[in-house]
Protein backbone atom coordinates (compact mmCIF):
# COMPACT_ATOMS: atom_id res chain seq x y z
CA UNK A 1 0.00 0.00 0.00
CA UNK A 2 1.33 3.01 -1.16
CA UNK A 3 1.65 6.45 1.25
CA UNK A 4 -1.64 9.24 0.71
CA UNK A 5 -2.52 12.03 2.47
CA UNK A 6 -5.47 11.69 4.62
CA UNK A 7 -7.10 14.80 4.31
CA UNK A 8 -8.85 14.69 8.19
CA UNK A 9 -9.13 12.47 11.37
CA UNK A 10 -10.60 12.77 14.63
CA UNK A 11 -9.20 11.23 18.01
CA UNK A 12 -10.49 11.13 21.17
CA UNK A 13 -7.92 12.83 23.61
CA UNK A 14 -6.71 9.89 25.36
CA UNK A 15 -2.54 9.52 25.61
CA UNK A 16 -1.20 12.55 24.82
CA UNK A 17 2.40 10.96 23.89
CA UNK A 18 0.68 8.69 21.33
CA UNK A 19 -1.80 10.82 19.72
CA UNK A 20 0.98 13.99 18.85
CA UNK A 21 2.71 11.74 16.65
CA UNK A 22 -0.54 11.41 14.25
CA UNK A 23 1.20 14.96 13.51
CA UNK A 24 3.28 12.81 11.55
CA UNK A 25 0.97 11.40 9.10
CA UNK A 26 -0.01 15.12 7.56
CA UNK A 27 -3.55 15.09 7.76
CA UNK A 28 -5.78 17.70 9.54
CA UNK A 29 -6.61 16.36 12.95
CA UNK A 30 -9.55 16.70 15.44
CA UNK A 31 -9.28 16.04 18.93
CA UNK A 32 -12.37 15.38 21.56
CA UNK A 33 -11.47 16.83 24.73
CA UNK A 34 -13.56 17.81 27.75
CA UNK A 35 -14.47 14.09 28.53
CA UNK A 36 -15.40 12.70 31.33
CA UNK A 37 -13.94 9.38 33.49
CA UNK A 38 -10.44 10.40 32.22
CA UNK A 39 -7.50 11.46 34.50
CA UNK A 40 -6.74 14.46 32.76
CA UNK A 41 -9.88 16.25 31.12
CA UNK A 42 -8.31 18.49 28.57
CA UNK A 43 -5.28 17.95 26.94
CA UNK A 44 -2.04 17.90 28.86
CA UNK A 45 0.40 20.29 27.80
CA UNK A 46 2.54 19.21 30.08
CA UNK A 47 2.79 15.73 28.47
CA UNK A 48 3.12 17.46 24.75
CA UNK A 49 1.77 20.39 22.61
CA UNK A 50 -1.06 20.11 20.37
CA UNK A 51 0.03 18.05 17.44
CA UNK A 52 0.49 20.55 14.16
CA UNK A 53 -3.03 20.98 12.24
CA UNK A 54 -5.05 19.73 14.98
CA UNK A 55 -7.79 21.48 16.76
CA UNK A 56 -9.38 20.68 20.25
CA UNK A 57 -13.14 20.16 20.16
CA UNK A 58 -15.76 18.92 22.62
CA UNK A 59 -18.13 15.72 21.53
CA UNK A 60 -20.98 17.82 21.12
CA UNK A 61 -19.59 20.01 18.89
CA UNK A 62 -18.73 17.35 16.62
CA UNK A 63 -22.10 15.29 16.94
CA UNK A 64 -23.91 18.81 16.16
CA UNK A 65 -21.94 19.68 13.01
CA UNK A 66 -21.18 15.57 11.94
CA UNK A 67 -18.43 16.64 9.65
CA UNK A 68 -16.97 13.77 7.25
CA UNK A 69 -13.46 12.34 8.45
CA UNK A 70 -11.70 10.18 6.36
CA UNK A 71 -11.04 7.99 10.07
CA UNK A 72 -12.19 8.11 13.63
CA UNK A 73 -9.56 6.65 16.23
CA UNK A 74 -11.27 5.36 19.13
CA UNK A 75 -8.74 4.21 22.36
CA UNK A 76 -11.39 2.31 23.64
CA UNK A 77 -14.45 0.60 23.97
CA UNK A 78 -16.52 4.20 25.29
CA UNK A 79 -14.74 5.78 22.92
CA UNK A 80 -16.45 3.81 20.39
CA UNK A 81 -19.61 4.34 21.72
CA UNK A 82 -19.40 7.74 22.38
CA UNK A 83 -18.59 8.27 18.10
CA UNK A 84 -21.70 5.62 17.17
CA UNK A 85 -23.56 8.10 15.47
CA UNK A 86 -20.47 9.08 13.35
CA UNK A 87 -20.59 7.20 9.95
CA UNK A 88 -16.98 6.77 8.63
CA UNK A 89 -14.31 4.09 8.96
CA UNK A 90 -12.66 3.60 12.66
CA UNK A 91 -9.65 2.37 14.20
CA UNK A 92 -9.56 0.54 18.03
CA UNK A 93 -5.86 1.11 19.10
CA UNK A 94 -5.03 -1.42 21.58
CA UNK A 95 -3.09 0.33 24.11
CA UNK A 96 -3.02 -2.48 26.99
CA UNK A 97 -3.52 -6.18 27.25
CA UNK A 98 -6.82 -7.53 28.24
CA UNK A 99 -6.08 -9.08 31.41
CA UNK A 100 -4.02 -5.60 32.53
CA UNK A 101 -7.03 -3.22 31.17
CA UNK A 102 -9.53 -5.86 33.35
CA UNK A 103 -7.39 -6.23 36.65
CA UNK A 104 -6.52 -2.09 36.54
CA UNK A 105 -9.82 -1.38 36.15
CA UNK A 106 -11.79 -3.92 38.53
CA UNK A 107 -14.05 -5.25 35.49
CA UNK A 108 -15.91 -7.91 36.44
CA UNK A 109 -16.85 -10.23 33.27
CA UNK A 110 -15.06 -13.19 31.99
CA UNK A 111 -12.21 -12.23 29.44
CA UNK A 112 -12.94 -14.05 26.78
CA UNK A 113 -16.50 -12.81 26.85
CA UNK A 114 -15.31 -9.53 26.62
CA UNK A 115 -12.96 -10.04 24.03
CA UNK A 116 -15.94 -11.61 21.93
CA UNK A 117 -18.47 -8.97 22.64
CA UNK A 118 -15.42 -6.31 21.50
CA UNK A 119 -14.36 -8.38 18.13
CA UNK A 120 -18.19 -8.58 17.56
CA UNK A 121 -19.11 -5.15 17.49
CA UNK A 122 -16.27 -3.91 15.69
CA UNK A 123 -17.22 -6.91 13.22
CA UNK A 124 -21.17 -5.11 13.91
CA UNK A 125 -19.63 -1.54 12.30
CA UNK A 126 -16.94 -1.93 10.12
CA UNK A 127 -14.46 -0.55 12.69
CA UNK A 128 -10.49 -2.12 12.68
CA UNK A 129 -8.26 -2.87 15.16
CA UNK A 130 -4.73 -1.85 15.61
CA UNK A 131 -2.29 -2.99 18.58
CA UNK A 132 0.58 -0.97 19.75
CA UNK A 133 2.69 -4.12 20.38
CA UNK A 134 2.16 -7.97 19.65
CA UNK A 135 2.07 -8.86 23.05
CA UNK A 136 -0.84 -6.86 23.55
CA UNK A 137 -2.26 -7.70 19.81
CA UNK A 138 -2.37 -11.68 21.11
CA UNK A 139 -3.88 -11.01 24.54
CA UNK A 140 -7.24 -9.28 22.22
CA UNK A 141 -7.52 -11.77 19.70
CA UNK A 142 -6.51 -8.98 17.15
CA UNK A 143 -2.79 -9.89 15.74
CA UNK A 144 -3.41 -8.37 12.14
CA UNK A 145 -2.28 -5.18 12.31
CA UNK A 146 0.77 -4.50 14.88
CA UNK A 147 1.91 -1.02 14.68
CA UNK A 148 4.21 -0.02 17.00
CA UNK A 149 5.44 3.53 18.09
CA UNK A 150 7.89 5.66 16.62
CA UNK A 151 10.28 7.60 18.21
CA UNK A 152 12.59 10.40 16.81
CA UNK A 153 15.84 10.70 18.14
CA UNK A 154 16.03 14.25 16.62
CA UNK A 155 13.58 15.66 18.79
CA UNK A 156 16.08 15.14 22.71
CA UNK A 157 18.58 16.90 23.73
CA UNK A 158 22.00 15.81 24.35
CA UNK A 159 22.29 13.11 27.09
CA UNK A 160 24.23 15.03 30.05
CA UNK A 161 23.56 12.70 32.92
CA UNK A 162 24.63 15.05 35.24
CA UNK A 163 21.90 14.41 38.00
CA UNK A 164 22.94 11.05 39.54
CA UNK A 165 19.43 9.57 39.72
CA UNK A 166 17.36 7.44 38.02
CA UNK A 167 14.10 8.00 36.34
CA UNK A 168 10.85 6.58 35.64
CA UNK A 169 7.62 8.36 33.74
CA UNK A 170 4.27 6.60 35.02
CA UNK A 171 0.69 7.97 35.44
CA UNK A 172 -1.76 6.25 38.24
CA UNK A 173 0.91 3.92 39.58
CA UNK A 174 -1.17 2.98 42.31
CA UNK A 175 -4.15 1.99 40.59
CA UNK A 176 -1.47 -0.43 38.33
CA UNK A 177 0.85 -2.05 40.65
CA UNK A 178 0.69 -5.28 39.52
CA UNK A 179 0.87 -4.82 35.64
CA UNK A 180 3.88 -2.78 37.10
CA UNK A 181 5.99 -5.14 39.31
CA UNK A 182 5.44 -2.00 41.99
CA UNK A 183 6.79 -4.39 44.53
CA UNK A 184 9.72 -5.71 42.14
CA UNK A 185 10.35 -1.76 41.41
CA UNK A 186 10.56 -1.08 45.22
CA UNK A 187 12.94 -3.65 46.09
CA UNK A 188 15.57 -3.03 43.65
CA UNK A 189 15.77 0.52 44.12
CA UNK A 190 15.65 1.15 47.97
CA UNK A 191 18.06 3.71 48.97
CA UNK A 192 18.88 4.72 45.38
CA UNK A 193 18.18 8.05 44.26
CA UNK A 194 15.22 8.01 41.80
CA UNK A 195 12.62 10.91 40.46
CA UNK A 196 9.40 9.45 39.63
CA UNK A 197 7.26 11.59 37.06
CA UNK A 198 3.58 11.59 36.22
CA UNK A 199 0.32 11.93 37.02
CA UNK A 200 0.23 10.41 40.72
CA UNK A 201 -1.85 13.05 43.01
CA UNK A 202 -1.85 9.82 45.74
CA UNK A 203 2.10 10.12 45.84
CA UNK A 204 3.71 12.76 47.65
CA UNK A 205 6.39 14.44 46.10
CA UNK A 206 5.61 12.90 42.37
CA UNK A 207 4.70 15.64 39.76
CA UNK A 208 4.03 15.03 36.13
CA UNK A 209 6.12 17.72 34.05
CA UNK A 210 5.17 20.82 33.27
CA UNK A 211 6.23 21.11 29.05
CA UNK A 212 7.39 18.92 26.35
CA UNK A 213 10.83 20.72 27.08
CA UNK A 214 10.47 20.28 30.88
CA UNK A 215 10.37 16.28 30.01
CA UNK A 216 12.86 16.70 27.07
CA UNK A 217 15.38 18.29 30.13
CA UNK A 218 14.36 15.95 32.57
CA UNK A 219 14.95 13.28 30.06
CA UNK A 220 18.53 14.35 29.50
CA UNK A 221 19.32 15.25 32.95
CA UNK A 222 18.91 11.77 34.49
CA UNK A 223 21.82 8.62 34.88
CA UNK A 224 19.46 6.02 33.95
CA UNK A 225 15.69 5.25 33.38
CA UNK A 226 13.46 2.84 34.86
CA UNK A 227 11.15 0.03 33.41
CA UNK A 228 9.55 -3.01 35.12
CA UNK A 229 6.69 -5.13 34.30
CA UNK A 230 4.45 -8.07 34.73
CA UNK A 231 5.57 -10.10 31.70
CA UNK A 232 1.67 -11.32 31.16
CA UNK A 233 0.27 -7.88 31.49
CA UNK A 234 2.42 -5.54 29.92
CA UNK A 235 5.33 -5.33 27.18
CA UNK A 236 9.01 -4.57 28.71
CA UNK A 237 8.72 -1.54 27.13
CA UNK A 238 5.80 1.44 26.67
CA UNK A 239 6.43 4.70 25.32
CA UNK A 240 8.15 6.18 27.54
CA UNK A 241 11.00 4.01 28.30
CA UNK A 242 11.31 4.02 24.32
CA UNK A 243 11.75 7.98 24.15
CA UNK A 244 14.09 7.66 27.58
CA UNK A 245 16.29 5.56 24.71
CA UNK A 246 15.85 8.03 22.13
CA UNK A 247 17.24 10.58 24.37
CA UNK A 248 19.97 8.35 25.31
CA UNK A 249 19.40 6.71 28.75
CA UNK A 250 20.44 3.49 29.61
CA UNK A 251 17.17 1.44 30.99
CA UNK A 252 16.97 -0.55 34.29
CA UNK A 253 14.44 -3.44 34.47
CA UNK A 254 12.97 -6.95 35.18
CA UNK A 255 13.85 -9.53 32.54
CA UNK A 256 11.59 -9.85 29.76
CA UNK A 257 10.70 -11.70 26.56
CA UNK A 258 9.63 -8.29 24.78
CA UNK A 259 12.48 -6.52 26.57
CA UNK A 260 14.60 -3.93 23.92
CA UNK A 261 17.36 -3.82 26.19
CA UNK A 262 20.12 -6.13 26.04
CA UNK A 263 21.34 -6.67 29.14
CA UNK A 264 25.13 -5.09 29.49
CA UNK A 265 24.93 -3.14 26.02
CA UNK A 266 22.20 -1.06 26.30
CA UNK A 267 21.29 -1.13 29.90
CA UNK A 268 20.57 -4.08 32.77
CA UNK A 269 17.80 -6.84 33.28
CA UNK A 270 17.95 -8.59 36.09
CA UNK A 271 15.07 -10.79 38.19
CA UNK A 272 16.62 -10.14 41.50
CA UNK A 273 16.15 -7.01 43.32
CA UNK A 274 19.64 -7.08 45.26
CA UNK A 275 20.89 -7.39 41.52
CA UNK A 276 19.61 -4.77 39.68
CA UNK A 277 20.07 -2.11 42.74
CA UNK A 278 23.67 -3.04 42.38
CA UNK A 279 23.64 -2.14 38.75
CA UNK A 280 21.78 0.82 39.43
CA UNK A 281 24.43 2.12 41.59
CA UNK A 282 27.42 1.11 39.33
CA UNK A 283 25.69 3.50 36.95
CA UNK A 284 25.37 6.53 39.68
CA UNK A 285 29.33 5.96 39.88
CA UNK A 286 30.23 5.83 36.53
CA UNK A 287 28.77 8.63 34.17
CA UNK A 288 30.53 6.96 31.16
CA UNK A 289 29.68 4.30 31.34
CA UNK A 290 26.10 5.37 31.37
CA UNK A 291 26.86 7.60 28.44
CA UNK A 292 28.14 4.66 26.72
CA UNK A 293 25.58 2.68 27.05
CA UNK A 294 23.01 4.93 26.48
CA UNK A 295 23.73 5.74 23.03
CA UNK A 296 23.72 1.89 22.53
CA UNK A 297 20.26 2.58 23.94
CA UNK A 298 19.51 5.64 21.20
CA UNK A 299 20.66 3.62 18.58
CA UNK A 300 18.36 0.97 19.15
CA UNK A 301 15.41 2.94 19.42
CA UNK A 302 16.25 4.87 16.28
CA UNK A 303 16.76 1.22 14.42
CA UNK A 304 13.79 -0.62 15.57
CA UNK A 305 11.09 2.05 16.70
CA UNK A 306 11.58 4.86 13.74
CA UNK A 307 9.52 7.09 13.28
CA UNK A 308 8.68 6.70 9.30
CA UNK A 309 8.19 3.04 10.28
CA UNK A 310 4.88 3.96 12.64
CA UNK A 311 3.42 6.82 9.67
CA UNK A 312 3.76 3.95 6.76
CA UNK A 313 2.06 1.32 8.98
CA UNK A 314 -0.44 3.58 10.23
CA UNK A 315 -1.63 4.79 6.73
CA UNK A 316 -1.94 1.44 6.21
CA UNK A 317 -3.93 0.96 8.65
CA UNK A 318 -6.30 3.75 8.07
CA UNK A 319 -6.88 1.96 4.44
CA UNK A 320 -7.40 -1.36 6.17
CA UNK A 321 -10.43 0.50 8.05
CA UNK A 322 -11.32 2.10 4.77
CA UNK A 323 -11.42 -1.07 3.45
CA UNK A 324 -13.52 -3.21 5.92
CA UNK A 325 -16.23 -0.01 6.72
CA UNK A 326 -18.20 -0.76 3.25
CA UNK A 327 -18.37 -4.48 4.68
CA UNK A 328 -20.21 -3.11 7.68
CA UNK A 329 -23.06 -5.48 9.28
CA UNK A 330 -24.61 -2.51 10.76
CA UNK A 331 -27.08 -0.96 8.86
CA UNK A 332 -27.14 2.78 7.90
CA UNK A 333 -29.74 4.13 10.68
CA UNK A 334 -27.27 2.80 14.02
CA UNK A 335 -25.36 5.81 12.82
CA UNK A 336 -27.53 8.43 12.92
CA UNK A 337 -28.00 10.66 15.58
CA UNK A 338 -30.42 9.35 18.48
CA UNK A 339 -33.39 12.02 17.97
CA UNK A 340 -33.40 11.26 14.22
CA UNK A 341 -33.49 7.51 14.34
CA UNK A 342 -36.85 6.27 13.16
CA UNK A 343 -39.74 5.02 15.28
CA UNK A 344 -38.69 1.56 16.14
CA UNK A 345 -42.16 1.28 16.30
CA UNK A 346 -42.95 2.01 12.77
CA UNK A 347 -40.57 0.35 11.43
CA UNK A 348 -41.89 -2.96 13.50
CA UNK A 349 -44.72 -2.60 11.84
CA UNK A 350 -43.09 -2.33 8.41
CA UNK A 351 -41.50 -5.33 8.88
CA UNK A 352 -44.22 -7.34 10.87
CA UNK A 353 -41.42 -7.97 13.52
CA UNK A 354 -41.60 -9.43 17.00
CA UNK A 355 -38.62 -9.05 18.30
CA UNK A 356 -37.64 -5.36 18.82
CA UNK A 357 -40.10 -4.79 21.45
CA UNK A 358 -38.70 -7.44 23.79
CA UNK A 359 -35.15 -6.25 23.43
CA UNK A 360 -36.17 -2.88 24.10
CA UNK A 361 -37.51 -4.64 27.09
CA UNK A 362 -34.23 -6.34 27.80
CA UNK A 363 -32.32 -3.11 27.72
CA UNK A 364 -35.05 -1.26 30.46
CA UNK A 365 -34.87 -3.67 32.97
CA UNK A 366 -31.02 -4.03 32.31
CA UNK A 367 -30.49 -0.34 33.21
CA UNK A 368 -32.62 -0.72 35.44
CA UNK A 369 -30.74 -2.86 37.50
CA UNK A 370 -34.16 -5.48 36.93
CA UNK A 371 -31.88 -8.20 36.14
CA UNK A 372 -34.53 -11.12 37.00
CA UNK A 373 -36.96 -9.42 34.69
CA UNK A 374 -34.15 -8.85 31.65
CA UNK A 375 -33.79 -12.59 32.18
CA UNK A 376 -37.15 -13.11 31.36
CA UNK A 377 -37.38 -11.22 28.77
CA UNK A 378 -34.36 -12.62 27.46
CA UNK A 379 -36.65 -16.54 27.60
CA UNK A 380 -38.96 -14.87 25.34
CA UNK A 381 -37.33 -13.73 22.63
CA UNK A 382 -35.47 -17.19 23.24
CA UNK A 383 -38.64 -19.19 22.76
CA UNK A 384 -39.55 -17.06 19.66
CA UNK A 385 -36.44 -17.82 17.83
CA UNK A 386 -36.70 -21.52 19.07
CA UNK A 387 -33.68 -21.53 21.19
CA UNK A 388 -33.56 -23.83 24.07
CA UNK A 389 -31.50 -22.80 27.05
CA UNK A 390 -29.85 -25.55 27.97
CA UNK A 391 -27.65 -24.39 30.68
CA UNK A 392 -28.88 -22.29 34.35
CA UNK A 393 -27.65 -18.73 34.53
CA UNK A 394 -25.65 -18.34 37.61
CA UNK A 395 -23.11 -15.60 36.76
CA UNK A 396 -22.50 -12.99 34.32
CA UNK A 397 -20.05 -14.91 31.70
CA UNK A 398 -22.57 -17.77 31.55
CA UNK A 399 -25.64 -14.78 30.70
CA UNK A 400 -23.37 -13.29 28.40
CA UNK A 401 -23.23 -17.02 26.00
CA UNK A 402 -26.70 -16.46 26.40
CA UNK A 403 -26.93 -13.40 24.97
CA UNK A 404 -24.32 -13.56 22.38
CA UNK A 405 -26.01 -16.96 20.92
CA UNK A 406 -29.54 -14.42 20.98
CA UNK A 407 -27.38 -11.90 19.03
CA UNK A 408 -26.17 -14.15 16.46
CA UNK A 409 -29.51 -15.70 15.53
CA UNK A 410 -31.05 -12.23 15.47
CA UNK A 411 -28.12 -11.26 12.90
CA UNK A 412 -29.20 -14.57 11.05
CA UNK A 413 -32.73 -13.56 10.39
CA UNK A 414 -31.23 -9.91 9.15
CA UNK A 415 -33.33 -8.33 12.62
CA UNK A 416 -30.94 -5.43 12.52
CA UNK A 417 -32.41 -3.13 15.48
CA UNK A 418 -32.90 -6.20 17.33
CA UNK A 419 -29.37 -7.24 17.33
CA UNK A 420 -27.92 -3.19 17.82
CA UNK A 421 -30.14 -3.26 20.89
CA UNK A 422 -28.60 -6.18 22.75
CA UNK A 423 -25.49 -5.47 21.02
CA UNK A 424 -25.15 -1.34 22.74
CA UNK A 425 -26.71 -2.51 26.03
CA UNK A 426 -23.75 -5.14 26.54
CA UNK A 427 -21.34 -2.63 25.16
CA UNK A 428 -22.51 0.10 27.42
CA UNK A 429 -22.49 -2.23 30.71
CA UNK A 430 -18.94 -3.03 29.87
CA UNK A 431 -17.73 0.70 29.44
CA UNK A 432 -18.31 1.13 32.06
CA UNK A 433 -17.39 -1.09 34.57
CA UNK A 434 -20.71 -3.18 35.52
CA UNK A 435 -20.87 -6.82 36.91
CA UNK A 436 -23.07 -9.14 38.17
CA UNK A 437 -22.73 -10.83 41.70
CA UNK A 438 -22.89 -14.58 41.42
CA UNK A 439 -26.12 -14.75 43.05
CA UNK A 440 -27.76 -11.58 41.26
CA UNK A 441 -28.79 -14.12 38.15
CA UNK A 442 -31.85 -16.42 38.92
CA UNK A 443 -31.44 -20.03 37.40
Amino acid sequence: MENIHFPRLLTFNCHEAWVHRLENIGAIIDILDGLPGRYCHQWDLGVRPLPRNSTLLTLEQVLAARPSYDCIIAHNITDLLDCKSLPGPRILIIHSTLHGRMRQHGLGMPPEQLKALVRLYLDWVGGHAVAISPLKGKSWGFTEDIVASGVDVGQYNPWGGEVAAGLRISNQIQNRKEILLWEFHQASFQGVPLRLVGFNPDMPGVFPSQSWDDLKSILSSHRFYVHTAHPDLEDGYNMATLEAMGAGLPVLGNRHPTSPVEHGVSGFLSDDPRELGQYAKLLLHDQDLAGRMGQAARRKAAASFPMEGFVRKFQESILKAREKWPRRKAPDFYFSPAEKDPDPKVRLEARNGELLPLGVAFRGYWQEGEIEKAVSILDEMMQKLGLARDIEIHDLRELIQIVLGVIEQIKKIQDDQSATVLLQTMLESFSSGDSLAPNSVPA
